[in-house]
């Protein structure tokens, strides 16, 4: 028996069940798709979970900027008192006197608050500066959220994003003055309340971007020109987060803001129901993946099954090729090539799925080689076992026919 030979009864082997074959590749695809989405979705809930601990563990406060409701709005929110101690227009319309002046009074409270254990933390996104293509500054008390150990003896701490490594001088000079020159780690997350921008996504959505680490407002500005000159709604305003003020500083915000922009600030405190949420949340999607777990090992059980059923069911035909001269050695070829075609669809279509939904790195580059060299390995078994019956029935006909 020639090799061409070989590979067509292989091919013809494989054309009678490729309908299984094909039922297999899509279900094993199916499954791994919704094991590897569960399991990073997961992952998602649990870091979003984390994060609004993180914020909640501070006493922090968010807030949501509106047109000036009316009295009995406030009244019904349990907020207190209007900004500045003052009216509020009915109706939900800002009233004339509380149109927008000027932000000096914003600016004056983010001066002071946005310090070293200050009372509020934001960070600020500036396109442009520096010659980078955004600048991250984190203010206040948010210059220690984001997953980066800076350097708190120094008063203020610049990093680059990883794309840069090895691209960028290891210190940056502004107004004369030398500052050391990071990047990022691996594992560097931007955390929000209720939200958190992990590595990947902060690898993916920040190139050729600089971090800045700085407690204090008015240190970022005279360093950071453009910082000063941000629209103050585009500024820290955005996405300030006030932690554990008191009532003073409430009341001074919701003044300084209604001065800058016309608009109410809304001050709410972080529930701890979000946490719970959140985690029970993580809870039911580690049940969804357990279960997408044991779908996917169930069809890849039915699939080698499926692939010994198969190979038992050829025993007849390669047995009488044997008796007419066929060596059980080309034989198990046969048999071994046959497997591995039948679980190559299946298998290049589940790390595809893979593949996808998670970006490509060199654990999952390994895993896959992994995950490769098993099902090889599984088929050439499979294939020996079916081989071994063959071996037994061809010695027992050929007995037959010796003694005949």
């Amino acid at each position: 028996m020639t090799l061409a030979t070989l590979a067509r009864q292989v091919a013809r082997d494989v054309r009678h069940d490729l309908g299984w074959i094909v039922l297999y590749g899509v279900l094993m695809s199916c499954a791994a798709y919704a094991l590897v989405l569960m399991a990073v979705n997961r992952a998602l809930v649990a870091d979003k979970g984390a994060a609004t601990e993180l914020f909640l563990e501070r006493g922090a406060q968010t807030v949501t900027l509106s047109d000036v409701p009316s009295r009995a709005a406030v009244a019904a929110s349990g907020e207190g008192a209007a900004p500045d101690g003052g009216t509020v227009a009915s109706g939900g319309a800002a009233p004339e006197e509380a149109a927008p002046r000027d932000a000096e009074a914003l600016l004056a409270f983010f001066d002071e608050t946005l310090v070293e254990d200050g009372v509020a933390g934001s960070v600020v996104y500036v396109p442009g500066a520096l010659g980078y293509d955004v600048a991250l500054v984190f203010l206040g008390a948010y210059a220690d959220l984001p997953a980066y150990e800076r350097d708190r003896s120094a008063p203020i701490s610049f990093a680059v994003s990883r794309d840069l490594a090895g691209e960028v001088p290891s210190t940056l000079e502004l107004d004369g003055t030398r500052y050391p020159l990071d990047v990022v780690g691996p594992d560097f997350g931007i955390p929000y309340p209720g939200y958190y921008e992990g590595p990947e996504l902060v690898e993916a959505n920040y190139r050729n971007t600089l971090f800045v680490f700085c407690p204090s407002y008015r240190l970022a500005c005279e360093l950071i020109g453009e910082l000063r000159s941000t629209d103050v709604l585009s500024g820290p305003l955005q996405r300030v987060v006030l932690f554990d003020p008191s009532l003073e500083d409430v009341a001074r915000f919701r003044g300084a803001v209604l001065d800058a922009t016309g608009l109410y600030a809304r001050v709410t405190p972080l529930d701890e129901g979000m946490v719970s949420e959140s985690f029970s949340s993580a809870r039911t999607q580690l049940a969804v993946t357990g279960f997408s777990a044991l779908a996917a090992a169930a069809l890849a059980a039915a699939l080698v099954a499926s692939l010994f059923s198969a190979l038992v069911r050829r025993v007849g035909e390669l047995s009488a090729h044997h008796v007419f001269g066929a060596p059980l050695g080309l034989l198990y070829a046969r048999m071994a090539a046959f497997a591995l075609i039948y679980q190559a669809l299946p298998t290049c279509l589940t790390l595809a799925a893979m593949a996808g939904l998670v970006a490509v790195r060199a654990e999952l580059v390994l895993a896959m080689a992994l995950v490769a060299l098993a099902v090889v390995a599984e088929s050439l078994l499979v294939a020996l076992l079916a081989w071994r019956g063959l071996r037994t029935v061809a010695r027992r006909g050929l007995r037959t026919t010796r003694g005949t």
